[in-house]
């Protein structure tokens, strides 16, 4: 399922549900294998700050989102060409799956 169904999917529907599932699990997968010594390790960064005000994680936001938008439609774009030349390959050279995704998260803190 391309991101496009979970991103224009309604909240809540099957669709959304499925790619989420599909989602959490790579990334799953992906931090556990880390965890366990996979080599080479996948992929897995992320950055974390406290005490920020309402103001600073909306501009923080803004930047996050249009950089990534940008890196995903420019891999899609790659990923979908690549597709289409894969169906050249016999059909068990090309039984992989790639997935590259992010995610930002932030609420007020519990603590003062």
């Amino acid at each position: 399922m391309p991101a496009a169904v979970f991103l224009s999917a309604a909240a809540g529907s099957e669709d959304q549900l499925a790619y989420l599932t599909q989602n959490l699990g790579g990334h799953f997968d992906a931090a556990a294998e880390n965890v366990l010594g996979h080599t080479p390790p996948h992929f897995e960064r992320a950055v974390h700050y406290t005490e920020l005000s309402a103001d600073h994680v909306a501009a923080l936001k803004t930047a996050y989102d249009a950089a990534q938008i940008a890196l995903l439609e420019d891999l899609s774009a790659q990923a979908a060409e690549m597709k289409k030349a894969a169906k050249e390959l016999p059909k068990e050279r090309r039984g992989f799956r790639f997935g590259a995704g992010g995610y930002l998260y932030s609420k007020q803190d519990d603590t003062p």
